[in-house]
């Protein structure tokens, strides 16, 4: 479960202020024994409750306006297709692929 900045308050509040178990807490947020642990470490030793951070993915990377024709004019050159049926499936030529067993 994810815990919002709210939470963070409250469980810094039962453990520190109220005495609560940590396990009590733990089971309270159905997060584990260790991560209550964590937040009330961080607090003791930094002096405020953690606060929440933006995730550090990675941004979209930021593609031309003509990928499509780029893509088409490659795909052209590397496997020779016609243009409206870029990727077709024949029926007939579709086989069941079946391990091969040595029999003996």
């Amino acid at each position: 479960m994810k815990l919002e900045q709210i939470d963070r308050e409250h469980i810094v509040a039962d453990v520190l202020m109220h005495g609560l178990s940590t396990a009590f807490v733990a089971k309270q947020f159905k997060i584990s024994h260790r991560r209550i642990q964590q937040v009330v470490q961080y607090t003791r030793k930094e002096g405020c409750v953690p606060i929440l951070q933006k995730g550090g993915g990675h941004p979209y990377a930021q593609y031309p306006k003509d990928i499509r024709k780029i893509v088409v004019k490659t795909k052209k050159r590397l496997m020779h297709v016609p243009d409206k049926n870029m990727a077709k499936e024949e029926v007939n030529e579709r086989v069941r692929k079946k391990r091969w067993v040595r029999d003996e």
